[in-house]
């Protein structure tokens, strides 16, 4: 209901404050160099079984990566009681936010939400850890390629809107013939 509740001016609605503060952010993020590597995540639970050689999936949240595998040894990162997963990602889109992070020695990269991930290999070394290795891959679903455009010009682009509209009725239309 907060949400939705009507004020005196357009700039005291809760939604459009909201979507004003979304543009920000992905502005921002525009603007921020993006990079190609191979960078680094670990989840504190085995996964290799969810994600099988050759499976395609979308990354749906904002994950932070580091540049380097070694820092999953450090005494902070070092999970010795359970297995863990970390994934070896191929990222050709990464945020690199090294400069901005509070952790400089992490070496952070930031993976954006929406990526689309292709399973390479899958293994469990002898601490206890499951590497899954992945590589990014050009989404085919045209509302998803929207994330990987690094130039905010071309997106607030009249005739780019309508190429990823028309992209989107022909997917859907595609979707449901097979």
């Amino acid at each position: 209901m907060l949400y939705s509740m009507d004020s005196q001016t357009m700039e005291q609605c809760l939604y459009y404050a909201r979507n004003s503060a979304l543009r920000s952010v992905a502005k921002a993020l525009s603007l921020l160099p993006s990079i190609s590597a191979v960078v680094h995540r670990q989840v504190r639970i085995g996964l290799t079984e969810k994600y099988p050689i050759e499976k395609t999936f979308v990354w749906w949240t904002f994950s932070l990566c580091t540049l380097f595998l070694d820092i999953y040894q450090s005494n902070e990162h070092l999970i010795k009681t359970q297995t863990c997963t970390i994934f070896t990602l191929e990222c050709r889109f990464g945020k690199d936010i090294r400069r901005h992070s509070c952790f400089p020695n992490e070496d952070q990269i930031l993976l954006m939400a929406g990526s689309e991930f292709k399973v390479i290999s899958s293994m469990k070394n002898d601490k206890n850890q499951n590497i899954i290795y992945l590589k990014e891959i050009q989404s085919n679903n045209p509302l998803l390629q929207f994330s990987n455009i690094s130039n905010q010009e071309e997106i607030l682009s009249a005739s780019y809107l309508l190429n990823i509209s028309d992209q989107v009725r022909t997917f859907n239309r595609d979707q449901k013939l097979n």
